[in-house]
């Protein structure tokens, strides 16, 4: 994650002709398991592999689980 001034985040593509990144990300690669709070124009789409996490956009709070677990709401 290249992050720069007001924490806009540089998303790096290998072919500008097709501009797509995939990337595999675990979050014990992050300090205390948190990616830094940043914003880019790209769309970015999330899949949970296994467990949860709490994905916040624009002040709200988005819980995210697997395919496998049971939401209580």
């Amino acid at each position: 994650m290249h992050i720069i001034e007001n924490n806009l985040e540089v998303v790096e593509y290998e072919n500008l002709l097709l501009p797509i990144s995939i990337k595999i990300r675990e979050l014990i690669q992050y300090k205390n398991k948190r990616a830094l709070c940043h914003w880019h124009d790209d769309i970015e789409i999330i899949k949970i592999l296994s467990g949860s996490m709490n994905f916040y956009i624009n002040g709200e709070i988005f819980h995210l689980m697997d395919c496998i677990m049971k939401c209580d709401t």
